[in-house]
C-alpha cells in the first residue's frame, strides 16, 4: 500500500501529518506493517538537452520513496525534494527510531547521466551532532523486471552538513541512498534530510 499526497502549503502540512498518522497507526493494526510513503507524480515539460539540471526536484516531475517518516512530527519526505533555500526546522524529511535501516529513494522522470549527487543534513540548520555520517549512494537503471546498479558510493565518517558525491551514473533512473544510523537514543539515531539534489543530464535517447 502506498500513500499519495498532492502540493500543500505550509499551513497545511501540520493537519496532514495528524491525518496520516490516524491513517498509518491503522494501517499498522490491520496490515501489520506500515506502508511505503511515495510522493505524487506530476507531468512536467521534457527537460532540455545537454542542460545540467536537478533531477531530483518535485518541480522536475521526480517521485520520492522512503523507508519510513516521523508521522508526528510532521517531517514528511516531500520536504526533501521541495528545493526550500531557508527552510524550518520542520521541513525536513526524518525517519523514526525503530526504522533501523532507513532509507530514501528518488525516481527521475527521465533517464539521465548522473555526474553528483548533493545532500543538505541536519548539521546545516541545526546542531552538527545530528548530521547523519555514514551512508551509500547509488544510481539504478531499471531493465524490465529488474534493475542495474549503475554505479555505488559508500561515504564514512562524514561531518559535511552540505555534503556533494561525484558520481558518474550514466542512464539512471532512479538513486537511493541507504543511512547507517546509531543506537536509539544516539544523535544520529535517524535520518535527517533537508533535501536532495540529483545533478545531470538527459541521457541519449
Amino acid at each position: 500500500m502506498r500513500l499519495r499526497w498532492s502540493r500543500l502549503g505550509r499551513a497545511g502540512w501540520p493537519l496532514l501529518g495528524l491525518y496520516l498518522a490516524v491513517v498509518g497507526a491503522a494501517t499498522a493494526v490491520f496490515a501489520g506493517r506500515r506502508p511505503v510513503p511515495e510522493t505524487s507524480r506530476y507531468s512536467v515539460p521534457a527537460p532540455l538537452p545537454g542542460v545540467r539540471t536537478n533531477f531530483a526536484a518535485l518541480s522536475g516531475g521526480a517521485v520520492l520513496r522512503v523507508s519510513s517518516f516521523d508521522w508526528f512530527h510532521s517531517h514528511h519526505p516531500l520536504y526533501a525534494i521541495d528545493e526550500q533555500a531557508k527552510p524550518d526546522k520542520t521541513e525536513k524529511w526524518a525517519t523514526v527510531q525503530k526504522d533501523r535501516a532507513p532509507w530514501i529513494e528518488i525516481e527521475l522522470a527521465v533517464r539521465v547521466d548522473v555526474d553528483e549527487i548533493d545532500l543538505v543534513l541536519a548539521g546545516a540548520f541545526e546542531a552538527k551532532e545530528f548530521t547523519n555520517r555514514d551512508f551509500v549512494v547509488r544510481c539504478l537503471r531499471d531493465q524490465g523486471a529488474g534493475e542495474t546498479v549503475v554505479a555505488k558510493r559508500e561515504v564514512s565518517g562524514n561531518e559535511d552538513p552540505r555534503p556533494k558525491v561525484p558520481l558518474a551514473c550514466p542512464g539512471t533512473n532512479r538513486v537511493r541512498i541507504e543511512f547507517l544510523v546509531e543506537p536509539i537514543g544516539k544523535s544520529r539515531d535517524v535520518a535527517r534530510v533537508y533535501e536532495v539534489s540529483v545533478w545531470g543530464k538527459p541521457a541519449a535517447p
